[in-house]
C-alpha cells in the first residue's frame, strides 16, 4: 500500500474514532439519508458522522423495476449500475464536510455471486470519496479477498455475522451461539476487518421490530467483549430496542428503514396539514 493510501486508511480510522467519542453508540445511517444529499446534510447537521449508501437503497431511490421498498429491492440490488453507486458516493462527498465517514456497498459486496467486486471497483469507490466498503458475505475466504483488495485501495472494511435460525441461510457469516459469535468476531478481526458487525434478525422490520432476543444480545456482548476496535450492530434497531442494545457497549448502531419510515410518516402528517376539507 502506497503512502497516500495508507494515510487515507488512517484518516478513515480517525473519523470513526471521532464519531465514537461523540456518541455512545454512534449512528451509522443508511436509507434515504444516505442517498439524497439534502437529507444527508440535515442528518450531519443533527450530529450523524457515519453514512452508509448501499445498492439496495440506491435501487429504491432510482425505482429500479418500479420498486420503492428495501425488502423488495434487495432481490434486485445487483442490477444497480456501478456508476450509480459512484455517483451517490461522489455527490455525498461533495456535499458534506470531510469529517463524515462514508461506508459504501456496491453490487458484488453483498450476497451476489455476480457481479464480482474487483480491485478496479474498489479503487473507483475510493477515488469517489468512500472511506470504507460494507460487506455482507458468509464465506471467510471471500471476505479476506475483499479485505485485501479494499485495503489496497485505501478503504476500510465492515463485515460481520448473524445468529442463524434453524433451517435458514444467512447472507453474513452464520453463528449458532455466543461462543461461535466470539470466535467469528476474532476471526474477522484477524483477517483484517476494520468494523466487525452483527446483523440482527429484524432486517427490514423497521419500526415494527420488537425486543432483541436474549440470544442475540448474548452474541452481541460476545462480539463487544472480543473486539477492542470498531463494532456495529444493525437490522431492526429502532428507538424501542435501542436501550437494550446500547447496554452491550457496542460502538455503533446501523439504522436505515426505521428512519425512512419516520420520514415517510412526517411527510404524510405534514401534507395532511395542507389538505383543506371540503
Amino acid at each position: 500500500m502506497g503512502t497516500a493510501l495508507s494515510h487515507k486508511v488512517e484518516e478513515g480510522r480517525a473519523k470513526l474514532d471521532q464519531a465514537f467519542a461523540l456518541a455512545h453508540p454512534a449512528l451509522q445511517l443508511g436509507g434515504l439519508a444516505a442517498t439524497d444529499p439534502r437529507l444527508s446534510f440535515a442528518a450531519v447537521k443533527a450530529g450523524v458522522r457515519v453514512l452508509e449508501p448501499n445498492h439496495t437503497s440506491i435501487a429504491c431511490a432510482r425505482a429500479l423495476r418500479g420498486l420503492t421498498t428495501m425488502r423488495e429491492a434487495y432481490a434486485y440490488k445487483h442490477e444497480v449500475p456501478f456508476a450509480s453507486v459512484l455517483d451517490v458516493v461522489a455527490t455525498l462527498r461533495r456535499a458534506l464536510p470531510p469529517h463524515v465517514f462514508i461506508l459504501s456497498a456496491a453490487p458484488g459486496a453483498f450476497d451476489e455471486t455476480e457481479p464480482r467486486l474487483g480491485q478496479r471497483e474498489a479503487d473507483r469507490l475510493s477515488e469517489a470519496g468512500a472511506d470504507a466498503i460494507f460487506l455482507e458475505k458468509n464465506d471467510y475466504r471471500e471476505i479476506e479477498r475483499l479485505v485485501q483488495m479494499a485495503h489496497a485501495a485505501g478503504l476500510l472494511v465492515q463485515a460481520g455475522f448473524q445468529l442463524q435460525s434453524p433451517g435458514r441461510v444467512t447472507s453474513v457469516v452464520p453463528v449458532r451461539s455466543a461462543v461461535e459469535a466470539r470466535d467469528s468476531a476474532r476471526r474477522l478481526a484477524d483477517i483484517g476487518v476494520d468494523i466487525v458487525g452483527m446483523r440482527l434478525s429484524g432486517i427490514f422490520k423497521s419500526l415494527s421490530a420488537g425486543e432483541v432476543a436474549q440470544e442475540e444480545l448474548d452474541c452481541l456482548r460476545a462480539l463487544v467483549g472480543e473486539v477492542a476496535g470498531a463494532t456495529v450492530v444493525y437490522a431492526g434497531v429502532n428507538p424501542a430496542n435501542l436501550g437494550a442494545i446500547a447496554e452491550t457497549k457496542v460502538k455503533m448502531v446501523g439504522v436505515a428503514s426505521a428512519v425512512d419510515d419516520l420520514i415517510y410518516r412526517a411527510l404524510a402528517d405534514t401534507i395532511g396539514q395542507y389538505q383543506v376539507p371540503h
